[in-house]
This record gives structure tokens, sequence and C-alpha cells, in this order.
């Protein structure tokens, strides 16, 4: 639990920043957050990406880990994406 706590920590700021800075386009890619990355001086771009990535795609074993209720869990799964 303390290493997924740490990941998520460490992610969410990069992932608000992409969001945020991608909020008109509809389906966010690999190559909008590589260019927020580049942008942003974020050196190690590639390797959060498919950190977050590893997170989506395995969200419901990450969100049973942190004990997130059914419902939630559910709710949050149903915004998610992989990036291509």
């Amino acid at each position: 639990k303390n290493m997924l706590n740490r990941k998520i920590t460490l992610l969410l700021p990069f992932i608000l920043l992409c969001f945020c800075a991608c909020e008109t386009k509809k389906e966010i890619d690999k190559k909008d957050l590589m260019s927020i990355a580049q942008a942003n001086n974020i050196k190690k771009g590639e390797i959060i990406i498919e950190e977050i990535n590893t997170i989506v795609t395995n969200w419901e074993d990450f969100a049973l880990e942190a004990k997130v209720n059914d419902q939630k869990t559910k709710e949050i799964k149903q915004h998610l994406h992989v990036l291509k």
C-alpha cells in the first residue's frame, strides 16, 4: 500500500497537468503527454507515462489494494483509458 500511495503521489501532479493542458481535446494520447512533459522539463516522461498506463490497465487491482470501495472503483474505471 505504501508503494502504491508513493507512486500515486508522484504521478498525480503530472496527470493533473496533462488533463488541464488537454482539456479541450476529447482523447489524450501519448504524444500529447510527451509534449507536455518536454515543455515542462519533465525528464522521465516516457517512464511516467508507462507507469500511468500500468495503473490504468490494472486499476481494479490497485483499487482493491488501496481499499477503494467497489462503487468508486467502478465509477473511476469508467473514466480511464490506456494511452496509445
